[in-house]
């Protein structure tokens, strides 16, 4: 009976607390709004309501296709009888108000007589004051081409080059030779404007 007692005390709590809610809205479902005009009332007026042809214009102004660039750069290797040789080509100085992103780049590089081996990469800032921090490519050796080992690289990146800076390709072979070591860096990308 205590029990029954006691269950019945906390049901009444139960019941007074939630009888204020039963005629307040308070939980009940909220209807949809009717639908109703909109009418903006500050000034300048504003008219959306463009029919086929005159439609509204819009702007993709961070597509990559509305500006994009590509550029490549030639080297020699001079043959020497240093035990490792190496050349910088400048690609391409980035115009002012300008990052230019490189999405791929491609190099073929020649060592000389075969036996030599070779690695290469691009150097990029992110501006005039930072430093140049170089992006190595993965080199695949092709064989002997008019009697040159010829390495290639066709590889996507994602690279950045501030406002004024020089983007330059990097190729080093080991053991130098007397013979000349050709080849080229190829970058492509877009630009993106800054402030």
């Amino acid at each position: 009976m205590k029990r029954f007692n006691r269950y019945l005390s906390k049901a009444t709590c139960c019941a007074i607390l939630l009888l204020p809610l039963a005629f307040t809205d308070v939980g009940q479902a909220v209807a949809a709004p009717a639908a109703s005009n909109v009418n903006v009332v500050n000034t300048p007026t504003v008219i959306v309501g463009n029919t086929p042809s005159t439609p509204l214009p819009v702007f993709d102004v961070d597509n990559p296709a509305s500006q994009p660039f590509q550029e490549s750069a030639q080297f020699t290797m001079a043959g020497g009888v240093s035990p490792i040789f190496s050349t910088i080509s400048d690609i391409t100085v980035v115009p002012a108000g300008k990052m230019l992103v490189i999405e791929h780049v491609t190099f073929i590089g020649g060592t000389g007589p075969s036996g030599a081996k070779m690695f290469a990469g691009i150097s990029t800032s992110i501006s005039i004051v930072a430093p140049e921090k170089n992006h190595f490519l993965v080199l695949t050796e092709q064989g002997v081409i008019f009697d040159n080992t010829v390495f290639t690289a066709s590889q996507p990146m994602r690279l950045y080059a501030g406002p004024g800076t020089t983007v330059r390709g990097n190729a080093f072979r080991s053991p130098d030779s007397l013979g000349e070591g050709p080849g080229e860096f190829s970058i492509s990308g877009h630009f993106v404007d800054v402030p």
